[in-house]
């Protein structure tokens, strides 16, 4: 990605007052949720937001409350984003999958973002934020359907979560110019504290080595610039900052090369292309070419190789839910 997308922008509301306008920002921040606030008051804080490469910082202030993502509102594959939430005063309940947790100053909690839920508070209320994509978390090897919310109290919180809060309070406080580096290393503390906040117990406890995140960082420049037909392996280093033995021997270790993962991150998203009914007006070779193939035939062996059947199959055939081609 450019070092200018890397860099931190800063966007500041300092005051809001009404409903309409927290609905607003909290749907572009959450998905489209509701708020109100008792007797139909008005809802007086304030909201900084701060985009830090793919992740968004908040510092919200807000009255008495009640927000909510209900299950008519949710909408299933969208809006797929984790949230650690850091209280800094006040007492505010959430409510998901039938869980019911009090949050004090000090305590983190870690959620789904796109599951059906609220957040109330009877008394005026703040909180720091991070809202990570959840396909970053895919990418660090964490099973999805671990994504379930956890309360992480203010004690408990480890060496991980505490330098993820640091860093995530000194950005919004300091608005600091950060560029890749620095970027990249803000965004590793705060994908450790998650791998450790939804992963207990399925992900080692030592946490995230190097050659781990230097992994996670790599496949997400690739997830990034899959479109980009010169995409390749010098491009990775200069971003990472690493040698090319280097970068080799951390793909070796999973059993794949770089190479080869990329062309299979490419032939999924074919396939999903393919699958999908507004991909039946576009012909095998735009599809392939739009996901960085510079040729037909190339792409169509690939493809057969991987999955067993030519793209061909795919074309013009409705494909459901669980079902497999040929």
């Amino acid at each position: 990605m450019p070092q200018e997308s890397l860099a931190i922008m800063a966007g500041v509301t300092d005051r809001v007052e009404t409903a309409e306008k927290w609905s607003g920002l909290f749907s572009h921040l959450y998905g489209p949720v509701r708020i109100s606030s008792p007797n139909d008051a008005s809802i007086a804080g304030g909201i900084r937001v701060v985009n830090l490469w793919r992740m968004k910082l908040c510092r919200i202030a807000i009255g008495p409350y009640r927000i909510g993502l209900s299950p008519a509102l949710a909408r299933p594959g969208e809006h797929l984003f984790n949230e650690l939430r850091f209280q800094t005063s006040g007492s505010t309940r959430f409510d998901q999958d039938g869980l019911t947790i009090m949050l004090e100053p000090g305590d983190c909690l870690v959620h789904n973002v796109s599951r059906p839920h609220s957040f109330s508070s009877a008394r005026p209320s703040s909180y720091d934020s991070v809202i990570v994509p959840i396909d970053l978390i895919r990418l660090q090897g964490v099973p999805t359907e671990m994504l379930w919310a956890r309360q992480i109290p203010g004690a408990e919180l480890d060496d991980n979560a505490i330098t993820a809060y640091k860093i995530a309070k000194t950005v919004l406080e300091d608005q600091p110019k950060l560029h890749e580096p620095a970027a990249a290393t803000v965004a590793d503390a705060i994908i450790t504290l998650l791998q450790h906040s939804f992963s207990r117990g399925v992900v080692g406890a030592e946490g995230l080595t190097r050659p781990a995140l230097m992994r996670w960082r790599a496949k997400a420049h690739i997830e990034d610039h899959l479109r980009d037909p010169e995409l390749n392996i010098g491009q990775l280093c200069t971003v990472l900052g690493c040698s090319k033995r280097y970068l080799h021997r951390l793909f070796h270790e999973e059993g794949s090369s770089i190479q080869r993962y990329i062309w299979q991150r490419r032939l999924e998203r074919c396939r999903q292309a393919l699958e999908n009914p507004s991909g039946q007006m576009k012909s095998i070779t735009d599809i392939a070419f739009s996901w960085g193939f510079s040729s037909a035939s190339h792409f169509t062996r690939l493809f057969k190789n991987q999955f067993g059947f030519p793209p061909s199959e795919l074309k013009g055939r409705k494909v459901t839910r669980g079902e497999h081609a040929p």
